[in-house]
């Protein structure tokens, strides 16, 4: 089944399930589940028709979707038959809310923090952008030693020592003489952890340095990498819109999700995806 909350019209979300199926009759399975003939399903598909607030709850049973996700569906529904824009409005609104709760980045992502963490050391890992950038650094096999990592990003080799030290105190990497290997990797932080704001700061001042030294070049390395890519834009449209461009951007975290997971460990990079409304 689709991602349930990329949808924003229930027309679209049932047209979309009816044609993602591969296998032969399910749209009669649909139907069946609905309690209604494949044919009258076909001119609801084709915005002929209607389906009862009994038909769509059935289908939420049929799709196994669970209570919260079945209210969406049914406020979607709503939306749809309202007879005025007030009330259209009204039950949209519950629509966006739990969309805004529910179809949430950990989700997409598929992450969960560490769950041995102390406050105290989820405190220190987050305190600066090279406790992640050493961990990961450490999954990449010619990146296993204290000495290539403090070549690789340009820092003291005590710096890194203390990192890596912190990094096996956490559980998140373990220590073979003078070799390390990840433990752990797939971290995420809740959005409404204080410290989320705290460690997308500190990547973005990391992303501006790098633009700085991109521009400008530096002796380590040359200008303007082929690799770099860097988006600015400031756009004007519909507040539904501004739904979709939520949508076509977590759609693509779940993609290069997919291309990591698999991916062999042979270099590092940076990805920071940012789109917020322009505000005070």
């Amino acid at each position: 089944m689709r991602n349930l909350y990329e949808s924003t019209d229930l027309l679209d979300f049932l047209q979309g399930e009816a044609v993602s199926k591969k296998q032969r009759g399910h749209l009669a399975l649909m139907a069946k589940a609905a309690g209604c003939q494949a044919a009258y399903l076909s001119q609801v598909l084709r915005g002929k028709a209607n389906l009862t607030t009994e038909h769509i709850h059935r289908l939420c049973g049929f799709w196994k979707l669970n209570e919260t996700e079945t209210d969406y569906v049914l406020f979607l529904h709503h939306a749809a038959r309202a007879g005025n824009a007030d009330l259209q409005a009204f039950y949209l609104r519950k629509a966006q809310r739990i969309r805004e709760e529910h179809g949430t980045l950990a989700k997409a992502v598929g992450a969960a923090s560490a769950p041995a963490f102390s406050e105290e050391d989820r405190t220190l890992y987050y305190s600066s952008w090279l406790y992640a950038a050493i961990h990961m650094l450490v999954s990449i096999p010619h990146f296993q030693t204290a000495a290539s990592i403090s070549q690789r990003l340009g820092l003291p080799l005590q710096r890194v020592d203390d990192v890596l030290s912190d990094l096996c105190r956490m559980g998140l990497v373990t220590a073979n003489g003078k070799s390390f290997r990840v433990v752990q990797n797939n971290l995420h932080i809740d959005q409404r952890h204080p410290l989320h704001k705290t460690n997308h700061i500190n990547w973005r001042s990391h992303c501006s340095q790098n633009i700085q030294n991109n521009a400008e070049g530096t002796a380590s390395r040359p200008q303007m990498g082929t690799l770099d890519l860097h988006y600015t834009a400031v756009h004007t449209l519909s507040r539904n819109d501004v739904s979709k461009i939520r949508d076509i951007l977590l759609d693509a975290i779940r993609r290069t999700r997919d291309v990591v997971g698999p991916s062999p460990e042979e270099d590092a990079v940076v990805v920071l995806i940012d789109c917020y409304r322009l505000q005070k």
